[in-house]
C-alpha cells in the first residue's frame, strides 16, 4: 500500500508566489508608470526570499523555474528573472539554469516588442549570443 496516496510535491514558496512575481515583474518592467510601489515590492517580493536564495542558489533557480513553468502572461516570468538578478550570485545567473531563465525573460521582452535598449547588459549579451548560434 505504500505510495498509493502520494502527496503532490509542495513548493518552497508561499501560495501567493505567482502574484508576488507578477508585481515584481510589472514594477521592474516599468517602475515609473506600473502603479506598483517599489518599497512594497522590496518588502514582500524580494526580501522574504533572500535567505532561501543564498542558502542554495541552484535549488532556488530550479524552484523558480518550476513556479513559472505554466506562466502565460509573462510578467510572472519576468518577475522570476528579476528576483534572480536581485538575489543570486552572477556566476549562478550565468549558469545553464540561470541562462535558461534569462532567455525566458528575453523572449517576454521580444514578444512585447520592446527595443534592445530595454535589455539589461547580460540580456543583451545573451540575446546576441543566441542570435549568433541561430545564424
Amino acid at each position: 500500500m505504500r505510495g498509493l496516496f502520494r502527496r503532490k510535491p509542495t513548493s518552497p514558496f508561499p501560495d501567493d508566489m505567482l502574484q508576488r512575481l507578477d508585481r515584481l515583474g510589472r514594477c521592474k518592467m516599468d517602475m515609473v508608470t506600473s502603479g506598483v510601489d517599489w518599497s512594497e515590492v522590496i518588502k514582500n517580493c524580494i526580501v522574504p526570499f533572500h535567505l532561501q536564495a543564498v542558502a542554495n542558489p541552484v535549488k532556488f533557480l530550479s524552484d523558480l523555474m518550476a513556479v513559472i513553468e505554466h506562466d502565460t502572461g509573462g510578467f510572472v516570468t519576468y518577475g522570476a528573472v528579476s528576483l534572480m538578478y536581485e538575489l543570486v550570485d552572477g556566476a549562478v545567473v550565468r549558469s545553464e539554469r540561470g541562462a535558461a531563465l534569462v532567455d525566458r525573460g528575453i523572449d517576454f521582452k521580444i514578444q512585447r516588442g520592446l527595443p534592445l535598449s530595454s535589455f539589461t547588459g547580460y540580456e543583451s549579451e545573451r540575446y546576441f549570443d543566441r542570435k549568433d548560434r541561430r545564424s
